[in-house]
């Protein structure tokens, strides 16, 4: 008799639980991100930001010459770049003795000091970073 007790109650509870998942009891609602379309759309997505990142190089025997290269034309692209709808931020700044392996003496020899900055530009608009580009990309140390 007792086991019979114990039975139903088992089935009692399994049926419950099945009678419960069939009606949604324990249904998540998730937000899902697929999209399935079966003939024709129109849909526009929110703009991204472009961003692109400019590097200055300098290099040169004097430690002082070589930051002063390479700040003043980090200057000349914030004066452009502070006119437009962009924002810019400082991503990179080094300055170190640049040294190269020499094979015939077999020691390291110093080329000088080279200073490196460079920015992240970023803007909405692609006119924006396309004007970046054709005023400093290619230029010399950029």
């Amino acid at each position: 008799m007792k086991s019979n007790n114990r039975a139903l109650w088992i089935g009692g509870a399994v049926a419950l639980v099945a009678v419960l998942l069939a009606c949604g009891a324990f249904r998540h609602d998730k937000t899902l991100r697929t999209i399935s379309v079966n003939g024709e759309c129109l849909t526009t997505a929110p703009k991204d930001r472009t961003a692109i990142t400019l590097r200055v190089t300098t290099l040169d025997k004097s430690a002082a010459r070589s930051m002063r290269m390479a700040t003043d034309k980090m200057a000349e692209i914030t004066a452009f770049v502070k006119d437009l709808d962009a924002e810019m931020q400082t991503t990179q700044f080094n300055s170190y003795e640049k040294t190269e392996w020499n094979h015939t003496t077999q020691k390291s020899e110093s080329l000088g000091i080279e200073t490196t900055i460079a920015v992240e530009i970023s803007s909405e608009s692609m006119d924006t970073i396309e004007q970046v580009l054709n005023k400093f990309a290619g230029m010399d140390n950029v």
